[in-house]
């Protein structure tokens, strides 16, 4: 009687034993697909944020007439030093900058045509992300906007003689982003929303307190085809006083997506960071996290 009790038991504990294994197997592949498919999800929201950023410059080649574009765009925007010698190199907010005398000193980039379409183009709506940092020693135009032949302009991002931040996106009405204090570095963003036909802003990091509601239209593009996106110039349509910025700028870059508050704020605390979307960091983690644990309870 024992040997058959004893029987039935080891045979009872051999078929949840196998159950179990069978189990285990199967939250074995499940784990390994989750963490993979979370992985997945990581890299390609990584890879949105530089894919949306078209244009970068760093300012960081130190010498020489053109900057470098370090975006991930399929095209790249370079841009000229006008009126610009080998005195405009400085120490800028990361690595090296440029100075510009407020005289007649700007920086323009090139194929305004091609960079106008990746902003107002098919599937595109206007939306557009700006971001500069600026020392600004009296008012002055930072961002311009202008097409080929300069028979259509305004100025985009302006800093006016009481250090009030102004940014616009034609033919929308300005929105202040508060004050800035000259002969410091200041981060300043322009964002406007397609999708919502939203304007809105941010300096040092701190949202304005109000935005514009009002739908853009596609000038310059629309006019001519061609937007280009100047830094320093004058510009008699302006937001102030409309004259060549004087000052040091660094750290240009142009998105043509509405970053969310998060990575501003992020961008505003790495200036010469890359910044990928706050939820990759979270999969990034959360997949980590995932590996860890089914290490330990699954393959050990």
């Amino acid at each position: 009687m024992n040997f058959f009790l004893a029987l039935t038991i080891k045979n009872f504990g051999l078929k949840w034993l196998k159950y179990f294994a069978i189990l285990r197997f199967f939250e074995e592949k499940a784990m390994k697909h989750w963490i993979t498919m979370i992985f997945i999800i990581a890299i390609v929201s990584l890879a949105s944020i530089q894919a949306e950023l078209i244009l970068y410059w760093s300012m960081n080649e130190g010498s020489g007439s053109i900057l470098s574009d370090g975006s991930n765009s399929t095209t790249s925007y370079t841009g000229s030093l006008t009126n610009m010698d080998s005195s405009a190199w400085v120490q800028g907010r990361s690595g090296y900058g440029l100075n510009f005398d407020g005289t007649n000193d700007y920086v323009i980039n090139d194929k305004g045509e091609i960079l106008g379409s990746e902003l107002f183009g098919t599937g595109h709506n206007g939306t557009i992300t700006t971001s500069i940092w600026f020392y600004a020693r009296r008012g002055g135009v930072i961002v311009d906007e202008v097409n080929a032949s300069r028979n259509w302009h305004d100025s985009q991002i302006e800093i006016l003689d009481t250090g009030e931040v102004r940014v616009r996106v034609w033919a929308m009405n300005s929105v202040s982003l508060g004050t800035a204090s000259l002969n410091n570095w200041h981060h300043v963003v322009l964002r406007y929303n397609g999708s919502t036909s939203t304007l809105d802003g941010f300096l040092d990091g701190q949202e304005a307190v109000s935005d514009v509601v009002q739908e853009r239209n596609n000038n310059p593009y629309g006019y001519s085809g061609h937007a280009y996106y100047p830094l320093g110039l004058a510009d008699t349509t302006n937001l102030g006083d409309g004259r060549y910025f004087s000052g040091m700028l660094d750290e240009f870059r142009i998105y043509n997506h509405a970053l969310s508050s998060t990575e501003i704020s992020q961008l505003y605390q790495n200036p010469s960071g890359i910044i990928p979307e706050a939820s990759a960091f979270l999969f990034v983690a959360l997949g980590l996290t995932l590996y860890i644990l089914g290490k330990k309870a699954l393959w050990i």
